[in-house]
């Protein structure tokens, strides 16, 4: 294994949580849109309890603020775990291309139905929104396999009780 995925690695042990640039950078967008979000909440709550004499025994409007806030709560406190445990790592250049998969590569895999899928490697974003391509984590089953594999390699992973196997076809590095 190279040094940057053993430092990967070494991160991941620690209990840090390894990002791309643009991950760090969305996670705090995110959670400054979470803000935004909670003080705009905190205004229909003040407005929902000044309400007249005649609905004052009708909560819905306060516990349906409530009730957002809460789910509001959640996601901004992942978010401030992922920010505080961060430590950042840049894009794979293109000098490390083919070599290894690592966090940042772009990896083609063949699945056990011969189907190719083309995934991103990342830290912490699940979803292509931040990206436009599919994107799979390192604390994925598949993203955790794939970290270190090499064009040609077949890797096994483990969801549930389910043991799967993809083919490493092609990693590409410096795509975004």
């Amino acid at each position: 294994m190279n040094e940057r995925n053993e430092n990967i690695r070494k991160c991941l042990e620690a209990g840090r949580q390894p990002l791309l640039d643009f991950e760090l950078s969305a996670a705090k967008a995110s959670l400054e849109k979470c803000t935004r979000k909670q003080r705009a909440l905190s205004v229909s709550l003040r407005e929902s309890m000044q309400q007249s004499s005649e609905t004052w025994h009708d909560n819905a409007p306060a516990d349906a603020v409530v009730s957002d806030s809460r789910v509001l709560t959640g996601v901004a406190e992942k978010l401030i775990g992922i920010i505080d445990k961060a430590e950042v790592f840049n894009m794979p250049n293109n000098e490390d291309e083919g070599v290894e998969v690592t966090l940042g590569s772009s990896v083609t895999v063949e699945l056990p139905s011969g189907t190719k899928k083309t995934l991103l490697l990342t830290g912490a974003t699940p979803k292509e929104e931040s990206t436009g391509i599919d994107c799979v984590t390192l604390q994925s089953p598949l993203g955790a396999a794939i970290l270190g594999g090499k064009a040609g390699e077949a890797v096994e992973y483990t969801v549930g009780a389910r043991k799967l196997k993809v083919m490493i076809r092609k990693i590409e590095n410096n795509i975004l």
